[in-house]
This record gives C-alpha cells, sequence and structure tokens, in this order.
C-alpha cells in the first residue's frame, strides 16, 4: 500500500515539473515571437519589383529662342540729322542700298568754301609765274631763287587744296548717306527724321548667315551627333513645321558641376529629383539659314534614343547615384533563427538610359527574379534589415 502511495506522488511530482517546464518554455516562445515581432514593425518597409528585360526609348524635347548669327548697328558719325529715312523696320536690302540721307547744307558749304580758296590760289598762280618769267630774263640770282620758291610753294598749297576738296566730296557721299554693308533684313529703325542721332540708326541682320539658337542635350544623345551634321528642327507657333539645321558647335556644358552627396541614404527623395541636377549635358549651337524665321521666333529640338539589347528595365525612382555613379537597392534574404530575414544591399548599375518613368540599365549579373527596392519608409543604408 506504501508503495503504491509513494509512486502516485511521484507521477504527480513529474506531471506538475512537466506542467512548469511546458508553461516556461511556452512563455519563452511566446516572448520571442512577440519581441520578434515589435522589432520587425520597428523595420523601415520598402516596396520592391522585379527588374524585367527589355527596351527603353528615351525621348528628349528642348526648346529656345532663335537669335542672329550676325546683327550689326549701323551709324553715322557726321553728327549730322537725318532728312529722310528711305528703310522701314522688315524691309530686305541689298549690297550698297540707300537706308538714311542726312542733312547737306554744312558739307556743302564748306566745300563752297574750299573751292573758292582753290580759285583764288589758282589765280595766284598765273601772277608768280609771270614773276618768275620776269625774274628769269634779269641776271638777279636772289630775285630768281625767290620766284621760284614762291612758286613752288603755290604748287604745294595748290596740291594740299585740291586733296582738300577731294576729302569734302567723299565726306559729302559717305557721311550724308548711310547705305548697307551687306544684303539683308532690316530689324530695328532707330533715326527721326531731323533729330540728330547719338547712337545707332539701323540694325541690319544679315540673313545669309541666318539664326541660330542654343540647346543643352543629354551627353549620351549628343554622342551620336558632330559639328556639321544636319538636324531637324520643328518651329513653334501656329504654322509649326520642320526646317533643317546644321550644328555649328559642341562643348560640355559648364553646369554640369554636382552637387550630389558624398554617400545617399536618401530612399525617401524621389531619384528624378536627387540626380536631375548631375545629368551630364553638352552645349550645342545649331545654325538655321531658312529666310522667312525671325529673331525671337520659339523652335523645338526632339530626339529619340533606343535602349536596348542585354538591358534591364527599372522604374526610375529605383536607380539613385552618389559621386561614384548609380547603384540601386536589392532586397537580400538570409537565414533566420525564426525564418528568412531581409537586408538591404547596395549594388552599382550602368544606366543605358532614361526617360520620366523608367530607366534601363545594364544585365550584368542581374537576375529577373532579383528584387530591387522602389520607395522605403525612411533612407536606407547598405546591410540595413527591412521587411517588406
Amino acid at each position: 500500500m506504501e508503495v503504491l502511495l509513494s509512486s502516485g506522488k511521484r507521477n504527480t511530482r513529474k506531471r506538475i515539473v512537466v506542467v512548469i517546464a511546458s508553461l516556461f518554455f511556452g512563455i519563452l516562445l511566446f516572448w520571442t515571437l512577440f519581441s520578434n515581432m515589435l522589432i520587425g514593425l520597428t523595420l523601415p518597409r520598402v516596396v520592391t519589383e522585379a527588374p524585367t528585360p527589355g527596351s527603353l526609348d528615351v525621348n528628349f524635347q528642348g526648346t529656345s529662342s532663335l537669335r542672329p548669327v550676325l546683327e550689326v548697328e549701323l551709324f553715322n558719325h557726321s553728327g549730322e540729322k537725318p532728312t529722310e529715312i528711305l528703310a522701314r523696320e522688315g524691309d530686305v536690302v541689298q549690297k550698297g542700298q540707300l537706308l538714311v540721307r542726312y542733312d547737306r547744307t554744312a558739307k556743302e558749304q564748306q566745300l563752297e568754301l574750299e573751292q573758292n580758296a582753290l580759285q583764288k590760289l589758282k589765280l595766284g598762280s598765273k601772277q608768280l609765274q609771270d614773276d618768275y618769267k620776269l625774274a628769269a630774263r634779269g641776271e638777279d640770282v636772289a630775285a630768281i631763287e625767290a620766284a621760284r620758291n614762291a612758286l613752288e610753294s603755290l604748287k604745294l598749297d595748290l596740291s594740299a587744296q585740291e586733296k582738300r576738296i577731294q576729302m569734302l566730296q567723299t565726306e559729302l557721299t559717305d557721311r550724308t548717306e548711310l547705305r548697307a554693308p551687306f544684303a539683308g533684313r532690316v530689324t530695328s529703325v532707330l533715326a527721326i527724321e531731323n533729330i540728330p542721332s547719338n547712337g545707332a540708326d539701323i540694325r541690319l541682320l544679315d540673313t545669309e548667315r541666318g539664326m541660330q539658337f542654343d540647346i543643352r542635350i543629354p551627353a549620351d544623345m549628343a554622342a551620336e551627333w558632330m559639328e556639321g551634321d544636319a538636324i531637324k528642327v520643328r518651329t513653334l507657333g501656329k504654322e509649326s513645321r520642320l526646317v533643317e539645321g546644321r550644328i555649328t558647335k559642341m562643348e560640355a556644358d559648364s553646369g554640369n558641376e554636382s552637387n550630389m552627396p558624398e554617400e545617399s541614404a536618401a530612399m525617401n527623395i524621389p531619384a528624378s529629383e536627387e540626380r536631375q541636377a548631375a545629368k551630364e549635358m553638352v552645349q550645342v549651337q545649331i545654325r538655321i539659314t531658312d529666310k522667312s524665321l525671325r529673331a525671337g521666333n520659339r523652335v523645338q529640338v526632339e530626339l529619340t534614343q533606343s535602349a536596348g539589347g542585354d538591358t534591364l528595365i527599372l522604374s526610375r525612382k529605383a536607380v539613385h547615384q552618389d559621386r561614384n555613379g548609380f547603384y540601386v537597392f536589392a532586397v537580400q534574404s538570409r537565414p533566420g533563427p525564426l525564418g528568412n530575414q531581409f537586408y538591404v544591399s547596395k549594388n552599382y548599375v550602368t544606366v543605358i538610359g532614361e526617360d520620366d518613368q523608367s530607366t534601363a540599365i545594364a544585365q550584368e549579373f542581374w537576375l529577373e527574379e532579383t528584387e530591387i527596392i522602389v520607395e522605403s519608409s525612411e533612407p536606407l543604408e547598405d546591410g540595413q534589415r527591412v521587411r517588406y
């Protein structure tokens, strides 16, 4: 009987120990799971996408305003007032065509005075010649020499006076008329009749040289062009049409200096804004010889580039940039005590092309099933644990 009682007590104690142990491990498991859940809730939440193979057509549109290749200001330096303005704004003129006439009164009066002075000198010349002939008949050497010197001096005065008259005659033409130095179009008439001007009277555009404009083009697109290449340009306005332009200059844009951060931990900043200023651009100058175009007309250049081959397509906001280049954040799975855990992996990529929505990257070592982080609830760093 005592043996049975002692055996029952031992069994009861065993059950109690088992129950207590089960409760302990159950509570331990509960708190472990609960703490992991709490930790998981504090992790950054990410949204991912898988890159897809394909090609991307990148479109570029840039607008600018036309300006003359050569536009000159024409002056009249005589200071005389305009008496007749023959040119009108918009007129097409030929080289040498008369544009403005100026007051000739003062120049004509001065020329008349100089011509009268020349006549007086010529009258004096006849008298000196007679004096020289008379002196030459005698034997007075001093008188002969004096008469000869007087005659030679008068000849010099006559020559100088004739040159002075020629200069006045040239000025009478050049400084009382304003003519077109080349064929072109009058863009502005600044002269006012009967009012002297201290500045330009006419602005003249060289129509043979045409118009030009500058535009900034992405460097990867500009690499397909060279100076001298023809390029299609669209005029904007009511009568939009395509005209042919020609590239006259290409140079690296001085505004390419970037203000990128050393390290980008900015998943909460849109990728398009993050590298907008960092995109390498090329300044391109294009000339158009279409004579119907005017300064100030708006024009547009449209370019398309296909990024194909072994490329993967991602959302543009998934690709970021720092001073070392372009990169993406991928999700990397690692085994944990309670299942797989997910960590951020920063990977540099080669960008082939991009538009406003998508970016094409070189396939390289990427697999289609790789998950790329597109959005994050907070900034991320390489190796950081996340949830999704």
